[in-house]
C-alpha cells in the first residue's frame, strides 16, 4: 500500500485486445530528522499502472495534484534500449485504491488487473 500524489494527468490507453491501461506517476513524499535534527524532506517517485474499470475511473477522476492511496504487487518491466543496454523499471500495478482528501469516500477495485 502506498500513498501519495499524481505528479501529471494520467495516460490511458487500450491494448490491442480492447483492455483499458492507465500508466500515471505519484510521489510518495517524507519527512525526516537528520543527524544534526534539522527536519528534511524527500520525495520518491512510483510508476503505476491500473487495468480496466480501475484505470478508466483514476482517469476520469484524478489529475495532477490528486491525493491517492493504492495497494497492488510489484511489477519488474525489462527491454534493451536503442544503444543495446538492457533496461529495468519497477512498477506497482494498481489492484484497489481510494481517493483521498476530496471529500469522496469511494473505493475501486479491480479483478482484471493482470489482463493484458
Amino acid at each position: 500500500m502506498l500513498a501519495g500524489f499524481l505528479t501529471k494527468p494520467p495516460e490511458l490507453r487500450e491494448t490491442k485486445k480492447g483492455t483499458a491501461v492507465c500508466n500515471f506517476r505519484i510521489a510518495v513524499n517524507r519527512q525526516y530528522r537528520d543527524g544534526n535534527n534539522e527536519e528534511k524532506q524527500e520525495a520518491t517517485f512510483v510508476d503505476c499502472e491500473a487495468w480496466s474499470n480501475t484505470g478508466e475511473t483514476i482517469k476520469k477522476y484524478l489529475t495532477r495534484g490528486s491525493p491517492i492511496l493504492l495497494d497492488g504487487r510489484l511489477k519488474q518491466d525489462e527491454w534493451t534500449d536503442p544503444d543495446g543496454e538492457k533496461r529495468s523499471r519497477l512498477k506497482i500495478v494498481v489492484q484497489s485504491f481510494e481517493f483521498l482528501g476530496s471529500g469522496r469516500n469511494e473505493k475501486s477495485t479491480d479483478a482484471d488487473a493482470n489482463a493484458a
